[in-house]
């Protein structure tokens, strides 16, 4: 995907879209102070602003979300990613990375994930956040159908079980340290 499609994503998303769910902030929330931190697809901000971080990077491949990021987060250092090249940062900048809702929609994770890994410290933290897929969206696929699972204006790539997303995250050197879900999110901590 080009960065333009996911411009074209952010420009149909209203900017007043409403607070995101109450585990995702109590999950970052949590995740307590970090001296340096990096939320990677940070989108339009308003999860990253619940971060405790000395020196805080917001990242995203939107230009459009990345304006709404910027109005949000005073103080944080806002950073264009390229959705094709390296992330564009020093090998192990950062104590904690945050993807919030944003692994189901990147296309190449075996190039992503060994780039997570290079930029977190060491004894550092990826804190994950991603869309539950189970038995129970298999049932709720059967009887709803596929279009009341799907949106069409933000499809996921990947879709995650925690038994998958454990695997992905092994195959990349990192350490599944602490895996739950509530609702239909997986929250997941791994070390570098």
């Amino acid at each position: 995907m080009t960065s333009e499609l996911y411009d074209d994503f952010w420009e149909l998303v209203p900017e007043a879209s409403g607070a995101p769910a109450r585990e995702k902030v109590d999950f970052v929330r949590d995740l307590g102070s970090a001296e340096r931190a990096l939320d990677l697809g940070c989108g339009d901000g308003i999860l990253t602003r619940e971060l405790a971080a000395d020196e805080l990077t917001a990242a995203d491949v939107s230009v459009v979300a990345l304006k709404r990021a910027r109005a949000r987060l005073a103080g944080a250092r806002i950073v264009a990613l390229d959705p094709h090249g390296p992330l564009p940062f020093e090998d192990a900048s950062f104590d904690l990375v945050l993807c919030a809702d944003t692994l189901e929609h990147v296309p190449d994770l075996r190039r992503l994930f060994p780039e997570i890994k290079r930029v977190l410290a060491p004894l550092g933290t990826l804190a994950i956040t991603t869309p539950l897929h189970d038995r129970q969206t298999a049932l709720d696929l059967l009887r709803k159908g596929f279009d009341a699972d799907f949106d069409p204006l933000a499809p996921p790539v990947h879709r995650f079980t925690p038994a998958t997303l454990r695997k992905v995250l092994g195959l990349a050197g990192l350490d599944p340290r602490e895996l739950t879900t509530a609702g239909r999110t997986i929250f997941l901590l791994a070390d570098r």
